[in-house]
């Protein structure tokens, strides 16, 4: 950003700033100098049983109490010393140490697990690499036996922050290699799902059905690359009942297009007579975004993205931002459409997946960002509204914010003469002053504060402060074609709603309302409507329009068409309509 402002005041303001510094918080210690180790948690294990049970439930690897803990399952060689099996561990170099490796059997199963425990101590990437140093590879022409190590089994990566708090970055942070983490993900995301890039298929086998899967041989993999498949059968199977082997099998996008990949059951008796021995689970996908992106059948993302960087906006779910669909079915009547009645849906992630396949078949489908809700300091761009449709049924939508300066510059929550006066005195170089969201006063939306700004800054003040003594809302059309006036005023000291149906009554019915409401009515941000068409207005034969004036104390009136859901709903609710008309 340019700061246009003079010499002496920029000089003073960067003498003024004074270096960060910041403070880990003192990690749990295991480790004495002397290389003993304290007592470890409990859920690290501590035998061949707690091992199975850490297997099935995490996999291959947690973290808590600061500590890396990998479970890795291996067969003992019978009638051989513990010497001669067993894994090592690798780690980069400097970030921390191994607290333990421990490898435990039990005499009536082959399987053994290698229980590493590994304590980082410094912020960074942490690569855990397990290896087989039983495995003899002759070493090359150009390597020596110095420069051999022995082959990696799997490979592990974390991360720590500067409180030392750790977080597994490979892809097992979210693909689940545990027979628990198996049930929970099919449970939620089902047999076939997408994430970001990746396609993830679930598949149970059970033996005493002589279950097989095997992949089509229809696939083409041009576009989806088979790229790993993850173990979640439970551990030390016979040990427990002989259940169900659990596996996934992983696909990555390489490249945009459409694609289907699919997996084939093939069973020689089911439990039930009438189940098919032979299903088949299809992930049909449309693969976009330079093949980062994957979205199968029926699929709708909405990306809420900010207009001038291109980066998606922060939101979650305490931001309450509802999407606004419009889905149709023809009614059979020529222009005559049944509206489907769906309770918005709330956006809870950026992107937000749907799944829209109960709507495959509407003849109109069409969904929008509610006006209201939309993150502080951003107003909706509806012209840089953008929907891509795939062959698959997916859609993407991807709705552009513009930034809209609030005004508060010294950021307290507040715009008013303060943030004036504030950015006044920067630009006279007044010493000692700061701008604390300097954003909030780029009126012009140049990156560069000047005397313009301020005064656009004072205008948008002077309308801000400007209050309604009144609000008229006109709503006509949809099948009915109603025509309903609201108007929400003051009569001397009281406070009114008043309801008229111009098509069926000559008189308004009108209601009292207390103070508190009516402030409530007016103190709506009408600013981010003012001027403002609703693109959906007229579009459809059963579409409401929406025309609503605000009225000033000076006798202006400004008006917008954009149907305002919180206006609606309050002169809505707090007016006596006759007759339900609604």
């Amino acid at each position: 950003m340019k700061l246009k402002r003079l010499t002496a005041a920029l000089i003073a303001a960067m003498t003024a700033v004074t270096p960060l510094s910041f403070h880990s918080p003192a990690a749990t210690v295991f480790a004495e100098s002397t290389g003993a180790v304290s007592a470890l948690p409990d859920w690290i294990p501590s035998d061949f049983e707690s091992a199975v049970e850490f297997r099935n439930t995490y996999g291959a690897t947690h973290v808590d109490n600061g500590l890396i803990c990998i479970v890795c399952p291996d067969r003992a060689r019978k009638g051989a010393s513990e010497d001669t099996y067993g894994f090592e561990l690798r780690a980069t170099e400097g970030m921390g140490q191994e607290l333990k490796h421990e490898i435990y059997t039990y005499e009536y199963t082959e399987t053994c697990f290698d229980v590493f425990v590994y304590q980082p101590w410094a912020q960074g990437d942490v690569t855990l690499t397990i290896a087989d140093p039983h495995v003899q590879v002759k070493p090359s022409e150009n390597e020596t036996d110095d420069d051999w190590e022995p082959p990696a089994i799997a490979e592990y990566t974390f991360t720590l922050d500067m409180n030392l708090n750790i977080t597994e970055t490979d892809i097992f942070s979210w693909l689940p290699d545990s027979t628990k983490e198996f049930g929970e993900y099919l449970r939620t995301n089902g047999e076939v799902s997408a994430r970001d890039n990746y396609v993830v298929f679930c598949t149970v086998t059970v033996e005493q059905f002589d279950d097989r899967w095997e992949p089509n041989s229809t696939n083409k993999n041009e576009i989806l690359k088979p790229i790993l498949s993850s173990d979640c059968t439970m551990q030390v199977r016979d040990m427990y009942c002989d259940g169900s082997i659990d596996n996934i099998y992983l696909y990555q996008a390489v490249k945009d297009g459409n694609e289907k990949i699919s997996w084939t059951r093939t069973s020689s008796v089911r439990a039930y007579p009438d189940e098919p021995t032979t299903y088949t689970m299809t992930a049909d996908c449309a693969v976009l975004d330079n093949a980062q992106t994957v979205l199968l059948a029926n699929t709708a993302r909405f990306s809420i993205i900010d207009g001038e960087t291109g980066k998606l906006v922060d939101i979650d779910e305490n931001d309450k931002i509802f999407l606004n669909p419009d889905i149709r079915y023809a009614s059979g009547e020529e222009g005559v459409y049944a509206s489907v009645d769906l309770a918005a849906p709330q956006m809870t992630s950026n992107p937000y997946y749907w799944d829209i396949s109960q709507f495959k078949d509407a003849d109109i489908f069409e969904v929008g960002l509610l006006y209201n809700n939309i993150p502080e300091g951003y107003s909706l761009d509806t012209a840089g509204t953008v929907v891509r449709k795939f062959d698959n049924g997916a859609i993407d939508y991807t709705f552009k914010l513009k930034f809209t300066p609030t005004g508060d510059v010294n950021d307290d929550g507040e715009f008013n003469v303060a943030d004036v006066v504030l950015l006044q005195k920067w630009l006279l170089a007044v010493p000692d002053t700061h701008l604390i969201n300097w954003k909030a006063v780029d009126f012009c939306n140049d990156n560069v504060l000047n005397v313009f700004d301020l005064c656009l800054m004072k205008r948008e003040l002077l309308e801000k402060v400007q209050t309604p003594i009144s609000v008229t809302m006109t709503q006509t059309g949809g099948v009915m074609a109603v025509h309903y006036e609201y108007k929400a005023y003051q009569d001397g000291e009281k406070y009114y709603i008043s309801y008229l149906n111009k098509r069926s009554a000559s008189d308004p019915v009108v209601t009292e309302i207390t103070e508190d409401k009516f402030k409530s009515i007016l103190s709506l941000d009408y600013a981010k409507y003012i001027g403002t068409e609703n693109p959906r207005n007229g579009k459809f034969s059963d579409e409401f329009n929406y025309h609503t004036v605000i009225t000033y104390s000076d006798g202006t009136e400004k008006t917008t068409d954009v149907s305002i859901s919180e206006l609606i709903a309050m002169l809505k609710n707090w007016s006596k309509t006759s007759n339900n008309e609604w």
